[in-house]
């Protein structure tokens, strides 16, 4: 249950995007708006965090 739990505070402190602070996670700075050419090429994956 702990690793359970940590991994949900970090994905929510590092990771997740948060509305009032412009779609930044709360650790991290905000990134510069992508280009409209930018975001057809993006490369998104996903991760397994809880096995």
């Amino acid at each position: 249950m702990r690793y359970a739990l940590r991994q949900f505070e970090l994905h929510y402190n590092l990771h997740r995007p948060h509305q009032a602070i412009d779609q930044a996670a709360p650790l991290r700075a905000a990134a510069e708006p992508l280009a409209r050419a930018q975001i057809s090429h993006l490369d998104v994956r996903r991760r397994d965090r809880l096995g």
